[in-house]
């Protein structure tokens, strides 16, 4: 069994890559956006994605108290 020390290089890299590849859809979705939405729908979807980030915000705070509670209980 490996330490998760030497599993933090690889799991950091899949993390990275994961929001990277997020990041370059969007990037490569902007011409379709900018083509078919009109001024108003962009306005709907600034407010739809700051809900989204106001919520991921909230999950990944719930998600770091919940790790820090189990870690004791760990074997």
């Amino acid at each position: 069994m490996t330490s998760p020390i030497s599993r933090l290089p690889t799991a950091a890299a899949i993390y990275a890559a994961g929001d990277l590849l997020i990041k370059a859809g969007n990037f490569l979705l902007l011409p379709v956006l900018t083509h078919y939405l009109t001024p108003e729908d962009y306005g709907v979807m600034a407010g739809v994605m700051t809900f989204a980030m106001i919520v991921c915000l909230i999950l990944q705070l719930n998600l770091n108290g919940a790790m820090m509670r189990f870690y004791c209980d760990c074997s």
